[in-house]
């Protein structure tokens, strides 16, 4: 079996380059949070259309709140786990 290894500084290159998808990293523990902000995006955009003029704004926000959760977490935060590709 081999091992991958999540790193810290991957995860916050992620964070800030792909904000809300950077939780698919770490999914065993933060699928909750990816599914909890996509809800929350889509749901905005649904119910107050004329927010859209504010759409970077809006990302600029959810991707500092993701880099922040990134660069808190502790290193063993980012996990080892085993798979069975060869």
């Amino acid at each position: 079996m081999k091992k991958i290894s999540r790193s810290k500084p991957l995860g916050i290159i992620l964070a800030i380059f792909v904000s809300l998808f950077a939780y698919i990293y770490s999914w065993k523990e933060d699928y909750w949070k990816f599914w909890i902000g996509l809800v929350a995006i889509i749901m905005l955009f649904i119910s107050y259309p004329e927010l859209v003029q504010y759409n970077l704004y809006i990302g600029l926000g959810v991707c500092i709140l993701i880099v922040i959760d990134f660069s808190t977490k502790k290193e063993s935060d980012f996990y080892i786990w085993e798979t069975d590709w060869d």
